[in-house]
């Protein structure tokens, strides 16, 4: 791929980003986004695996493990939030940030994903949160 090609797809990808935070100060989340054209994808699902978003309120209420959950805004793979699960000795599918949590699970539904996979260090950070929390 030459460094043109390259310069034109990090500019279409900045260009998607800003219409994305646009859509979502209008509170259009990401999720509700069918479907979005290969060259702005980021990775793509794979086959057999579920894909989710954490969606609820953050306020004052709002615990650690989910203000962090909330911060972060990417679709998270079912795998992610197993091996969260097995860190934090809970199904965090079931009971998010623990009990009687405000948040939810939104399964993703488009075909195309924006945002890059949950990094070691976000993940040791969700459940140093959620241990806290």
């Amino acid at each position: 791929m030459s460094l043109q090609t390259k310069i034109e797809r990090i500019k279409l990808r900045q260009h998607e980003k800003a219409i994305l935070t646009l859509l979502h100060s209008k509170g259009i989340p990401k999720n509700l986004i069918e479907e979005i054209p290969m060259e702005f994808a980021d990775r793509k699902l794979k086959p057999g695996e579920e894909y989710y978003v954490y969606t609820g309120p953050l306020d004052e209420k709002t615990r650690p493990f989910c203000k962090k959950l909330l911060s972060i805004d990417k679709v998270i793979s079912s795998l992610d939030i197993d091996i969260l699960s097995n860190y934090l000795d809970y199904d965090v599918l079931q009971y998010k940030g623990s009990y009687n949590c405000r948040h939810k699970w939104r399964k993703f539904r488009g075909k195309f994903i924006l945002t890059p996979e949950l990094t070691v260090g976000q993940i040791k950070d969700l459940v140093r949160r959620g241990i806290q929390g």
